[in-house]
């Protein structure tokens, strides 16, 4: 789905995603067989979890990856995930539109989608106004 609102959106906005520390590491919190990835303790561990994870799941979208401070995860509140519209301003400070709610059972892709049906029609809107 995530694929599915990049592709509807990809005129209004762009589609990152940022891959961070490991919610359920199998040497630290263990959530099954289906997870084997140990907690990162270099940035090249790091990187090569994000590139398995690309591949397990054909993951499309650019990927990012969240440096060993976890500087972005502390900051933005981001785990174990979290979706987030940022509008980038000319002065670098960037500003925060919306966080997905964390919920039981991880976040939902669907409040993601109410967000940007509502505010890509006055994005929109604007756009066309200063053409």
């Amino acid at each position: 789905m995530a694929h599915r609102l990049a592709e509807v959106y990809s005129k209004l906005t762009a589609f990152f995603t940022v891959y961070i520390k490991e919610a359920h590491a199998a040497d630290v919190y263990p959530l099954g067989s289906h997870v084997v990835v140990k907690e990162h303790s270099s940035l090249a561990q790091r990187v090569d979890a994000c590139n398995s994870f690309a591949a397990a799941t054909s993951w499309q979208l650019p990927l990012l990856v969240d440096g060993m401070d976890n500087r972005l995860m502390t900051r933005l509140g981001a785990h174990p995930e979290r979706f987030f519209v940022v509008e980038p301003a000319r002065d670098g400070r960037s500003r925060l539109l919306f966080c997905s709610p964390g919920r039981q059972g991880g976040v939902q892709l669907s409040d993601l989608e109410s967000f940007l049906q509502q505010e890509c029609c006055v994005w929109k809107t604007h756009i066309e106004h200063e053409s």
